[in-house]
């Protein structure tokens, strides 16, 4: 009895609210005028929505600026691979350089000055590589999966109270 008493309470709030709004948009009835403050903190609610996606999105395309690898990178996050056998082994550009570099210098000898200096510039390019993946990783956990959890949790609430209203 008592849910039935509930759901009775909740459709009866739904039908008088969507009378309101009728009657708010034919013009039959004077729109409820929200308190200025509310006003204010609604449209800095938006702006601060607005702008977080702009910083979010924008700090993916700096740390991943090519938008393929960006769009591999987001299939490999949110699908699960690893239970197909499908693994991310993409490397960097860096690395893919550091990789040809030592091919070459093997190819023209360790003993040569030249075949020496791009073995050791290769290792020094792969190195980067792997720093750079790693820099990847924490922007993404440092600063962007904060600013997503932020935007889908928080701020949908801030949104959905703000339709209530």
């Amino acid at each position: 009895m008592d849910n039935f008493k509930r759901t009775l309470t909740d459709a009866s709030t739904f039908v008088s609210r969507a009378v309101q709004y009728t009657e708010e948009k034919l013009g039959k009835a004077e729109r409820t005028e929200l308190d200025p403050h509310l006003t204010t903190l609604d449209k800095r609610t938006e702006n601060t929505k607005t702008l977080t996606e702009k910083i979010k999105n924008n700090a993916i395309a700096v740390l991943v600026p090519n938008p393929a690898a960006r769009a591999e990178s987001l299939f490999f996050d949110n699908v699960p691979v690893d239970k197909i056998g499908l693994k991310n082994e993409r490397l960097t550009n860096l690395e893919y350089l550091g990789k040809d570099m030592i091919d070459a210098g093997n190819e023209f000898g360790t003993g040569t000055p030249y075949g020496a200096a791009l073995i050791r510039v290769g290792q020094t390019e792969q190195k980067l590589g792997v720093i750079e993946k790693e820099y990847i990783r924490t922007g993404n956990e440092g600063m962007i999966a904060p600013l997503q959890r932020f935007l889908d949790g928080e701020m949908k609430n801030l949104i959905r109270e703000r339709k209530v209203l």
